[in-house]
Order: structure tokens, then C-alpha cells, then sequence
């Protein structure tokens, strides 16, 4: 938790080379969810982080209930990039086990795989990630996802189409890991 409060707080005061200094973050929506790196030798701040969503998506006629990767800060690189997508499918693999009957899946949009420099097919993605028995990556062309609206300020959204402050439905390509 001190890693997070030190990251939010440098974020917050615009005092940190960065850019992603914004005024308006909002920490607090129980769809939103925090991932950080740290390679343990520092005792502060992390090695990169990024913002999950947990939002409705669709495409091809499929619904689910998916986590949205948003863009990679700090060190961005393809081992941080795997590392990150092998968090949230694991926390994505152990909701799914509590609701079976509900469609989960992991997307990695384009933007966030450009954020460390990194492109991968869903088949390239799928020899990289240790995926649970039965997942499965394909690529989507045109994946849509909404983000409600926030009680506790405004978006900053960086992934998909539109403007980043906007909430509501975002078009989005990528790479779609389905549990």
C-alpha cells in the first residue's frame, strides 16, 4: 500500500518527470484496479505501473465481463509487458472459477502493447503468457467495452477510440485472452 500511495502522490503533484501527471485521476471506482512491478531493490515507487479496468465488452455478438490493460508507465519493456498480462489472467483465472457461468476474458488492446514498444499476434501473445488450461488468445478488430461513468471525477482513458476523458462505450483492436 505505501508503493501505492508514494506512486499516486507523484502522479498527483506533477512534481515527477512523467506523463501521465494528471490532477483528475480517480482512484477510487471499484471497476478500476492498480497493477505495479517492482524489481525489489528499490524502497519506493515501482518499476512500472498501469491502470485495469473491469468493464462490460462485446464483439462479434459476444458479451462478457472483461479486464481492460491500459497503458504501461516507468520501465516498459516485453518482460514487463508478459508479466503484467500473466497477473491479471491469473487474477482473471480465479474469478472465473467463483463464476463459471460468466464470460471473462483478458483484453490487451493495441495501445497498451505500443506503450512498451511491444506488437503481438494472439497467437505470438499465447506462446509468451502462461494462459490457464482451456484459454484462449485471438485478435479482435473492432472490441467494444463501457466504462461507467465516474462518482468520483473525470476519466482519463487511454485506451480504444474517443476522447480520454469521456466515459461510455470505447471502440477497441487488440488481443482477447478468453477464460
Amino acid at each position: 500500500m505505501t508503493t501505492i500511495i508514494e506512486n499516486m502522490r507523484a502522479c498527483l503533484s506533477g512534481k515527477t518527470k512523467g506523463v501521465n501527471n494528471d490532477t483528475d485521476l480517480t482512484f477510487g471506482e471499484g471497476y478500476k484496479f492498480y497493477l505495479y512491478s517492482s524489481n525489489g531493490s528499490t524502497t519506493e515507487g515501482s518499476t512500472s505501473d498501469e491502470i485495469i479496468y473491469f468493464v462490460p465488452g462485446e464483439h462479434d455478438g459476444e458479451r462478457s465481463m472483461s479486464f481492460v490493460m491500459d497503458r504501461i508507465y516507468g520501465h516498459k519493456n516485453s518482460d514487463i509487458f508478459v508479466s503484467h498480462v500473466e497477473t491479471v489472467v491469473k487474477k482473471a483465472a480465479e474469478l472465473k472459477n467463483q463464476f463459471l457461468e460468466v464470460p471473462i476474458t483478458v483484453f490487451i488492446p493495441g495501445s497498451t502493447m505500443g506503450s512498451c514498444s511491444v506488437g503481438m499476434s494472439a497467437e505470438e501473445l499465447a506462446t509468451r503468457v502462461d494462459l490457464p488450461l482451456g484459454a484462449t488468445a485471438r485478435d479482435v478488430a473492432s472490441g467494444r467495452f463501457n466504462v461507467p461513468e465516474s462518482g468520483f471525477g473525470d476519466h482519463y482513458i487511454e485506451f480504444g477510440e474517443g476522447d480520454a476523458r469521456k466515459f461510455g462505450e470505447r471502440n477497441v483492436s487488440g488481443v482477447e485472452i478468453v477464460l
